[in-house]
């Protein structure tokens, strides 16, 4: 090989043309562009599920209240629920001590409230169905002692068999939902059992 073809080789391998770069950047951009694109709406669909979870967490706190022998004070056949309010988009832990009904919220009593909690201003209480009926304001999920079983209300106070939470993200409209029966199963989902 002659002086002159090894200088030539020298030259071509010595760096990138401007051609080059400028498609390795694009190609990079566009990568960049799409992967922060589908983070956003993983991160929004994240959310939302953590927060059905808390909710059902807390259900089960109540179940889990409620069937223990633990109770307020010297009482051991107390009454735990959650009182689900779509109008305030908030739901609270509740007690009751009144045995001989169903466990309900009482909203002039705040004594029973054992913990108010408000949903994520990204997020809202999208719909509760109660026994199949769309579109109540709210709904109460309690438990009594000795059974596991829920008593499921709707916002006129009868008993229904099933109740369905509706949380939807108000940015992509986007829903999950907490599913709870009248046994006791509580269940997080995207669909309709």
């Amino acid at each position: 090989m002659s002086n002159r073809q090894s200088k030539h080789l020298k030259i071509k391998s010595l760096g990138f043309s401007l051609l080059e770069v400028l498609v390795s950047i694009t190609i990079i951009t566009i990568i960049t562009a799409t992967v922060l694109a589908q983070y956003s709406g993983f991160d929004s669909t994240t959310l939302l599920r953590n927060q059905a979870y808390d909710i059902a967490l807390s259900i089960r706190e109540a179940q889990v209240l409620g069937v223990s022998v633990r109770g307020r004070d010297t009482r051991f056949r107390t009454e735990y629920g959650i009182y689900v309010d779509s109008t305030t988009n908030q739901y609270i832990l509740f007690f009751d001590e009144d045995f001989s009904s169903n466990p309900t919220y009482n909203s002039n009593d705040p004594t029973k409230t054992i913990r108010s909690t408000a949903l994520d201003p990204r997020f809202e209480i999208y719909d509760l169905i109660a026994g199949g009926s769309s579109g109540q304001d709210n709904v109460t999920i309690g438990f009594q002692r000795p059974n596991f079983d829920a008593i499921l209300l709707n916002d006129s106070g009868d008993t229904v068999n099933e109740v369905e939470i509706v949380i939807a993200s108000k940015r992509s409209g986007e829903t999950f939902s907490v599913y709870v029966n009248s046994v006791g199963r509580i269940r997080v989902g995207s669909s309709s059992p």
